[in-house]
């Protein structure tokens, strides 16, 4: 019968491609949709369907990676604006979703930041 991932051959004619259908072809697309199904969320969970949604998620991603990151850690790191920033992180302290913490660093204060929650976050 040839290849299991051959679903096309040609009809008795020559004329014209004959779909072929196998028990092999079959298994194999259940294989991939499987495959498909078992991933999805990997690829919906680094998706954001806004530009501010897409920052807030950077910023928590950062912050689950970096627990007590600095501001200017996380100004780097997320190479974002400074405005852009400030509303994503205020976006998440007022969600519940991250913690600031400010320490005193000479005459200045020093601003640190942690998840509140360890399961995944929904944004």
């Amino acid at each position: 019968m040839g290849s299991p991932y051959n679903l096309c051959r040609l009809h008795p004619d020559q004329s014209r491609p004959e779909l072929a259908l196998s028990a092999e072809s079959m298994e194999l697309a259940i294989v991939w949709a499987d495959f498909f199904k078992a991933n999805v969320d990997l690829v919906t969970e680094s998706m954001a369907f806004d530009p501010k949604g897409a920052d807030r998620k950077k910023v928590v991603g950062i912050i689950a990676k970096n627990p007590g990151i600095a501001r200017s850690q996380l100004f780097r790191q997320s190479r974002m604006a400074a405005k852009e920033l400030d509303e994503a992180i205020d976006s998440l302290v007022q969600a519940n979703l991250i913690c600031a913490r400010e320490e005193r660093a000479g005459k200045t204060y020093k601003t640190f930041y942690y998840l509140l929650k360890d399961e995944e976050v929904e944004l």
